[in-house]
């Protein structure tokens, strides 16, 4: 049977999904407010990808960090399909946080831990998915939309 919490729940840990565990109805809904879609819409605790920034992500060498996991996007609102996704599974985490300097509303990274890694979830807070700048520019000249980035703090 298909639920939704423990679909979200195994995001959290770093292993790949095998394939009895996803669910092909796995389903992330879109609110009206949220048209038109972008290639990485916010859907609850979930990060959920386009074709074209999963393509951008292996392009730029990623296939390792992150795994892709098939989605429905349907409307909050009505159900109506809207188009297929990809729930991306970082499977790449590094332990990192400065545990002094950090706290609620301030994120401090360790450099010393992240040296030059391109893209990576805080092991510590597995919310956050950090990108480095170099990856953050090619994601920007490929216009790909609903990306938000909040520069990181690093000690």
């Amino acid at each position: 049977m298909y639920d939704e919490f423990t679909l979200i729940g195994r995001l959290d840990k770093p292993e790949p999904f095998q394939e009895a565990e996803w669910h092909p109805e796995a389903t992330a809904y879109l609110k009206e407010e949220q048209c038109p879609l972008t290639d990485m819409p916010f859907c609850g605790l979930i990060y959920v990808h386009s074709p074209r920034l999963k393509a951008l992500m292996e392009q730029l060498g990623f296939a390792h960090a992150i795994q892709y996991l098939p989605i429905a996007v349907r409307r909050l609102r009505t159900g109506e399909f809207v188009a297929q996704y990809y729930v991306a599974h970082f499977l790449h985490r590094v332990i990192c946080l400065d545990k002094k300097l950090s706290h609620e509303l301030r994120i401090v990274l360790r450099l010393d831990a992240i040296k030059e890694e391109r893209l990576f979830m805080i092991a510590e807070s597995p919310s956050f998915v950090i990108v480095r700048e170099d990856t953050k520019r090619a994601i920007q000249r490929a216009r790909i939309t609903g990306c938000k980035f909040v520069e990181a703090e690093v000690v």
